[in-house]
């Protein structure tokens, strides 16, 4: 109960601080063209069609599977032993949040990723569902592990490449192996101390127009303290707060600029 207080007065910061900018507000032409067309556009694709019909199907699996969770849990799921369609309703990635992973890496034609927490896959999904991207996805749980990677089988999602294996262990090994980031969607280990961790690591492979995401920036005030430490660091350029998700760009020839955004 208290947990469930703490975050709704976190969220009622956030509303008063967030402005709604459908473009308006914004002086730079850069984040102007990213509202429109990104955040508030109402453009449909019909590869999410295909999405939604395996998270509906997820929704619908009442078989268990037993996680082994090594990073912050659940706040809405304690049991070891859950139910598919338990964890499709509680962790997976929203649709509102799932459809703007899809445009971004749409948008800014993104070519090489990485998603650190794959859980059942549906935020990977997103990012790989067009086969344009080559991504790369770790999960440390073997159930979670084995669902998402027979979904991107069946799909034939031969661009989405999962690995098992603690973050901590794997990530340092995949980052040998890639030259440059295009995109990293951070969404496991909900602790400032290993997210910060995973952001510095990832930092190394950045260019001009590389793009990180954080889920849950404001999972507890843990994760916040993460949240504002990353926007502080030199190399972000601006920040875009959308309380479910945090965005951050590295373009040089941006203002340092932090947004909160209504959405």
């Amino acid at each position: 109960m208290q947990d469930k207080l703490k975050f709704a007065i976190r969220y009622l910061n956030y509303f008063i601080k967030s402005k709604y900018y459908y473009g308006h507000g914004i002086h730079s032409p850069f984040i102007y063209k990213f509202a429109r067309k990104v955040l508030f556009t109402r453009k449909k694709n019909p590869e999410l069609k295909k999405i939604d019909k395996i998270f509906k199907n997820y929704k619908k699996n009442k078989n268990h599977v037993f996680i082994e969770d090594f990073g912050a849990g659940s706040k809405v799921l304690k049991a070891k032993s859950r139910k598919i369609s338990e964890i499709a309703k509680s962790s997976s990635s929203r649709k509102k949040y799932g459809k703007l992973l899809f445009r971004i890496t749409e948008y800014f034609k993104i070519k090489n990723a990485i998603e650190i927490g794959t859980s059942l896959g549906i935020g990977s999904l997103y990012i790989g569902i067009s086969k344009k991207v080559n991504l790369h996805t770790i999960e440390g749980d073997k159930s979670l592990y084995e669902t998402a990677k027979a979904t991107f089988e069946n799909l034939n999602l031969t661009n989405i490449n999962i690995y098992k294996g603690k973050f901590e262990d794997v990530l340092p090994l995949l980052l040998k192996k890639i030259d440059t980031l295009d995109f990293v969607y951070f969404d496991g280990n909900h602790t400032s101390t290993a997210t910060l961790n995973y952001f510095h690591q990832c930092l190394d492979k950045v260019h001009n127009e590389s793009i990180f995401i954080f889920d849950d920036i404001h999972w507890s005030e843990d994760m916040e303290h993460a949240w504002e430490q990353i926007k502080a660091h030199p190399k972000v350029r601006v920040s875009i707060d959308l309380f479910q998700i945090g965005i951050v760009f590295f373009r040089r020839e941006l203002s340092k600029e932090h947004y909160i955004i209504r959405y």
